[in-house]
């Protein structure tokens, strides 16, 4: 998991992400009281952890109408929910950005790092949760790494990487654990949680974990 550089609340081109907003509601309310704050607030449920209290709610659709009027974006709804007693705090989708990278020689970094390592004689694999990976970079290196991997961007099975930092971060795991052992020891899931302009939500890293 690459630590970011920034984070910051950004709206979104997609549908499915200017609807989300994370809520923590106060610890009496019950499920019944919760059902109804989400029908009210027009809202679905995606995901919770109750150990942490924290919900990804999204609402169905805008605009839709209720007491306050006709609510048309993010931001109305937003305003509308902090004045409901039953949440304690409620707050956009936020959004990591990767930090700038540098490419050396023109490559991905998959060969000639000189790193010693210990990988030992058990099988590794490596969750990454980045920008994706590159098939391109993978066959240039002879096809003997093997990865898995999920897009939370467009949802799907293939985790293209389109801004490079997640073949770059892959490609130095790999040679620092490759120095000491076989290639075909180590396997990766890669899973993309970061745009082509190196933007990531909160939504799909949760999701990715």
């Amino acid at each position: 998991l690459c630590l970011p550089s920034s984070f910051f609340a950004k709206n979104s081109n997609s549908e499915t992400h200017d609807r989300q907003y994370f809520v923590k509601l106060c610890k009496e309310v019950s499920t019944n009281e919760i059902n109804s704050l989400m029908t009210e607030l027009n809202s679905v449920e995606l995901w919770k952890n109750d150990k942490i209290g924290l919900r990804l709610w999204s609402v169905k659709k805008f605009p839709y109408s209720c007491t306050d009027g006709e609510i048309t974006d993010l931001n109305g709804h937003l305003v509308r929910s902090r004045g409901k007693t039953s949440i304690d705090e409620v707050t956009a989708d936020m959004v990591f950005e990767l930090e700038d990278f540098e490419i050396r020689n023109g490559n991905s970094q998959f060969d000639n790092l000189q790193l010693s390592a210990t990988l030992g004689p058990n099988p590794v694999k490596i969750a990454i949760l980045d920008s994706g990976i590159s098939d391109e970079a993978f066959s240039n290196n002879g096809g003997t790494i093997s990865y898995t991997g999920y897009d939370y961007i467009e949802n799907d099975l293939i985790p293209d990487d389109q801004n490079g930092h997640g073949t770059f971060v892959a490609s130095i795991i790999y040679n620092i654990l490759s120095e000491s052992g076989s290639p075909d020891q180590i396997s990766f899931d890669i899973r993309k949680t970061h745009d082509n302009e190196g933007f990531g939500k909160i939504s799909n890293l949760v999701f990715a974990t």
